[in-house]
């Protein structure tokens, strides 16, 4: 069974990943073609729920 400590850091992880989400959206054309995305890619993983891996 986690513990109290393993479930939070688990939740800092998932809101960091949301987060990181987030900041990919505000990211322009350019910015994710010099990452190797497109901006499908980063519409479906933005849409992905905050607790989803």
């Amino acid at each position: 069974m986690p513990t109290i400590g393993t479930l939070l850091v688990r939740l800092a992880e998932r809101h960091e990943r949301a987060r990181d989400r987030r900041l990919l959206v505000d990211m322009d054309a350019r910015v994710l073609r010099d990452i190797g995305l497109g901006r499908e890619e980063v519409v479906a993983e933005a849409s992905r729920f905050w607790w989803r891996v």
